[in-house]
């Protein structure tokens, strides 16, 4: 038994274009026009050849749904080819939700907006001498 899983919003809407992430508030990362082109993009040779030879596939589509229908081992493996040809199909595969949009639809006023600012190293630095050995942290 395979204890791998799949991504099922991908699966589902290549098989059957149902959309998961179908509403204004989320962002989907990756895009459904990148997915509707990934039924045309024909397999490169290599991978063709690393395929069992019952398993007949044309494009990247018929790749993810057969592997995960029939052939579920591959799956970790077309993971990474996707990856690799296809600008990162699966670590792409993310929706961001856009909260202003939804607290303003839902009737609050946002006076200030947040400002994050994540890569401000200087006030890290207490953090990076506590934590970083291992001694300190006890």
């Amino acid at each position: 038994m395979y204890n791998n899983l799949y991504c099922e919003n991908i699966y589902l809407y290549l098989k059957n274009k149902k959309k998961i992430y179908d509403s204004k508030f989320y962002k989907y990362e990756y895009g459904y026009y990148n997915l509707d082109n990934i039924e045309k993009i024909k397999l490169p040779p290599d991978i063709v050849n690393k395929l069992p030879k019952e398993f007949k596939v044309n494009n990247w589509k018929d790749l993810i749904c057969k592997s995960i229908e029939e052939k579920f081992y591959l799956m970790k493996n077309v993971e990474k080819w996707c990856n690799y040809h296809n600008n990162n199909l699966f670590k792409k595969n993310y929706v961001i939700f856009d909260c202003n949009l939804y607290l303003r639809n839902n009737g609050f006023d946002i006076i200030d907006e947040p400002d994050f600012q994540l890569n401000n190293t200087n006030s890290r630095n207490n953090y990076n001498l506590i934590y970083r050995l291992n001694t300190r942290r006890i």
